[in-house]
């Protein structure tokens, strides 16, 4: 089997219509056949029809999306004052959707989740100190586990389905010298478990 990479025009094609679902490349291609002209607005119907058979024929019928179009997140899990946030604004201002972790640990303190031992947490170190509310958190295997929980939540957590997309923010206390749970690696393996591409990035400093 050959493992050239699906071309660019059909990724996009498949993440814009049938991101991270289980549909098959056959019944992506059978359901296009019957795409009104604003599903094809921004894509040449004969160059993705091409490439979804050559998809096909390479990787067969069972095939499913999810084998061909991985979504990428860039991960920025720096400390506070590195710089990551103005990184992330320039990023959304060119089109790419930013999600803040700090602003999700902020939400925390609402109602919308059933998690009290969280949102008391989240009320008594919120804003002023979210580096203690992760230093809580990573020493704690059971706030670990509902935090990550959390942090996917369909309404309220990271759901992005864009072709690439950025997860910005502060979720590894480097004051703890053995945590039971590092959240960033938590976050990152769930990612890579739910479909994603993951990269995680740092920024350089003389010396490292």
């Amino acid at each position: 089997m050959s493992e050239r990479s699906p071309s660019p025009a059909l990724v996009r094609f498949l993440l814009t219509h049938w991101a991270l679902t289980p549909t098959t490349l056959a019944d992506v291609r059978s359901q296009s056949e019957s795409f009104s002209v604003e599903e094809w607005a921004d894509f040449n119907p004969s160059v993705v029809k091409q490439d979804l058979d050559t998809a096909i024929e390479r990787l067969g019928v069972g095939a499913s999306v999810r084998d061909l179009a991985k979504p990428v997140v860039i991960c920025l899990f720096e400390d506070g004052q590195q710089g990551k946030t103005t990184v992330a604004h320039l990023l959304q201002s060119h089109g790419i959707p930013v999600f803040s972790t700090d602003a999700f640990v902020a939400n925390l303190r609402e109602s919308w989740h059933n998690e009290e031992s969280l949102r008391e947490l989240a009320k008594q170190t919120v804003p002023h100190c979210i580096n203690e509310f992760i230093k809580h958190v990573e020493n704690s295997d059971s706030l670990a586990k509902h935090f990550v929980d959390l942090f996917f939540d369909a309404r309220h957590g990271f759901n992005l389905r864009t072709p690439v997309s950025i997860i910005e923010g502060y979720l590894h206390n480097l004051s703890v010298p053995d945590p039971k749970v590092q959240l960033h690696k938590a976050i990152a393996k769930r990612l890579r478990e739910r479909g994603y591409r993951v990269w995680i990035t740092s920024r350089y400093r003389d010396g490292s």
